[in-house]
């Protein structure tokens, strides 16, 4: 089973024309992705961040083009931000933005059913939240605060698959509502309501499918954030849990 199948997975949805996105392409999908999923569960060892000879590129190829996937489901779930930015997104990403696609429910139940842990609810941190919306609050100095997740946050074991975007509240000491929503979101393919920064944007068609994987872990102690480098040297940064957590 390729993993580099989901490639395919991502055009069906991408031009699909019906109502029915999760019962006519997704849910048929399942048995297949899981399977897949199944073979990259290794990856969401805490070991897997040591691997650097033995990860294989279309294992990481595979998982992108995952997160593609759930990069282009969640265009359901936001708001499109002007026709400037929507222009852009067109541009970079040959997309058409196109809403509604799917359920929220449908969505969690789809990434579940592939063996992918939910995001529990918890106090925000930027390791498992990705922020959409600020209340930006009359005290300066009022700490961030979690207010409401928009879509969920998924986990392959220790791994980082894909975060959770909420609506969080602080002052601007803390967190500045202008920057928190709108500035480029690196490491994502797309997002409909702010411009983004991937490491496929401006490969062709087939070439922007070789991207790997952005690793991220975290376990009891620390989150670690896993830097590939040209050459194939690998650095790793780490945040201890009982550091204060910042945006």
């Amino acid at each position: 089973m390729e993993v580099t199948e989901f490639s395919y997975l991502y055009h069906s949805i991408e031009t699909y024309k019906g109502e029915y996105l999760y019962q006519d392409v997704l849910i048929p999908w399942i048995p297949k992705a899981t399977q897949i999923v199944s073979m990259l569960q290794v990856y969401g060892q805490l070991d897997a961040m040591k691997w650097y000879k033995e990860e294989k590129e279309k294992d990481l190829w595979g998982l992108y083009a995952l997160s593609r996937i759930s990069d282009l489901l969640l265009l359901s779930f936001q708001v499109p931000n002007g026709d400037q930015v929507i222009k852009e997104i067109r541009r970079i990403t040959g997309l058409e933005l196109r809403r509604p696609m799917i359920q929220l429910a449908d969505y969690e139940q789809f990434f579940s059913a592939l063996g992918m842990q939910c995001i529990p609810p918890t106090k925000y941190h930027p390791f498992f939240h990705e922020i959409v919306e600020v209340e930006q609050t009359e005290d300066p100095w009022e700490p961030i605060t979690l207010v409401e997740t928009q879509w969920p946050g998924f986990m392959l074991h220790h791994m980082l698959f894909s975060r959770a975007g909420v609506k969080v509240r602080g002052g601007t000491n803390a967190i500045r509502k202008d920057i928190a929503e709108r500035s480029t979101l690196y490491f994502a393919f797309v997002r409909s309501n702010r411009l983004t920064s991937d490491l496929s944007h401006g490969w062709g068609h087939n070439s922007q499918w070789r991207t790997p994987f952005r690793r991220d872990y975290e376990d009891n102690i620390a989150f670690y954030y896993i830097l590939a480098h040209e050459g194939g040297t690998y650095c790793c940064t780490s945040s201890l849990r009982e550091k204060p957590e910042f945006a």
